[in-house]
């Protein structure tokens, strides 16, 4: 009983300062204050390739999704690349592969604002590569190859990635 306590109390404490955040952004209603994303980063999406507990990938999910991207005007392929990896990483707790389809739509954006971005593309084709769209994930890994040094493709790395369409 006393942990249910203690979860809906951390949730509303974090629910609201999620909308003070938000609310901090608008000026009058209708002028809207618009954000360096960079400045943000670490509080709405403290996620990293380390191994990260369920609570934190749901609540970093929460976050991105409640933050309005019309409000971002530097940094939003930043923004959109969070967005995809909190995708990703809900996948991996979930193992629901819609979350593999809305990684993908949000790295898609992130290409869009930032057509080099190869952290993204190298994401973009493991994803496709987990949902067997491996001639979409071959196009991306050709883009990173070509824009990545080649100390930096990892042949061994792309074949372990590609070992769903080898089936």
């Amino acid at each position: 009983m006393h942990a249910h306590i203690k979860t809906n109390i951390y949730f509303s404490v974090v629910l609201l300062f999620i909308l003070s955040t938000l609310a901090a952004f608008t000026r009058d209603g209708n002028d809207k204050k618009k954000i360096n994303y960079r400045t943000v980063q670490d509080s709405i999406s403290p996620l990293s390739c380390g191994k990260t507990d369920s609570a934190t990938v749901y609540l970093s999910k929460f976050r991105l999704e409640s933050l309005d991207s019309n409000l971002i005007d530097s940094n939003i392929h930043i923004y959109f690349h969070d967005l995809g990896w909190c995708y990703y990483r809900t996948y991996l707790k979930s193992k629901n592969l819609a979350y593999i389809y809305k990684a993908v739509d949000a790295y898609k954006h992130a290409l869009h604002h930032k057509s080099d971005y190869v952290s993204v593309m190298w994401n973009m084709a493991f994803c496709q590569y987990l949902i067997c769209q491996c001639s979409i994930g071959d196009f991306y890994i050709e883009l990173f190859k070509k824009l990545t040094p080649e100390e930096h493709c990892n042949t061994e790395q792309i074949n372990r990635m590609k070992k769903n369409c080898e089936e």
